[in-house]
């Protein structure tokens, strides 16, 4: 059995984020401890062998994830960690420290600064994913690459280019966006009329 625990925090601000309420990150972990959730999950769903971990954008916290990381990798879970890969250097150490056993990099467009600017609401984080792939392909680390198309956003020509990048030995997947009820009222509006 495999659980999904989404972590709040996200440093990307994509105009069709499906998890909008996930984006701010007031204080890491907060709510339920990182040990709580692994007491619950030992003691009360003790089927669960398999994590995900998601988000908003696990990365984003730090030291604190390696040690959430650890806990569950010595417990003897087998995880996979869903992220936008925008700290490489974080990456690389969880990659090190084999603290999970499968990544997937969610990218958000073609890998144009320009473009992956205006797709994640930010500046500058295109080199970081560009980094992060080169860490686990230099590691030899099984990653995969995830893609929501985005029919009013994505041209076929971007999806084309970012089939090409991903090329390799890597799962490319990509999947249809579907419209939920935590998205940012802007986009809604936007993504209904199309």
């Amino acid at each position: 059995e495999t659980a999904v625990i989404f972590l709040q925090g996200c440093n990307f601000s994509c105009p069709f984020c499906t998890k909008a309420s996930l984006i701010p990150k007031n204080t890491p972990f907060k709510g339920v401890s990182p040990r709580e959730v692994f007491q619950f999950l030992i003691e009360e769903v003790p089927q669960v062998n398999r994590i995900v971990i998601t988000g908003g954008e696990p990365l984003v916290h730090g030291v604190e994830l390696l040690d959430f990381l650890e806990e569950f990798k010595n417990a003897g879970f087998k995880i996979k960690l869903e992220t936008n890969a925008s700290n490489a250097d974080l990456l690389s150490t969880i990659v090190q420290d084999e603290l999970v056993d499968l990544v997937q990099i969610n990218l958000k467009s073609s890998l144009v600064d320009e473009r992956h600017d205006e797709a994640t609401g930010t500046t500058g984080f295109a080199v970081e994913v560009l980094k992060s792939a080169l860490v686990l392909r230099d590691n030899h680390f099984p990653f995969e690459w995830l893609m929501t198309y985005v029919p009013s956003f994505h041209s076929r020509e971007e999806l084309v280019e970012v089939a090409q990048f991903c090329h390799g030995k890597e799962r490319f997947t990509i999947q249809l966006f579907e419209p939920s009820d935590d998205m940012m009222d802007s986009w809604v509006t936007c993504i209904v009329t199309e």
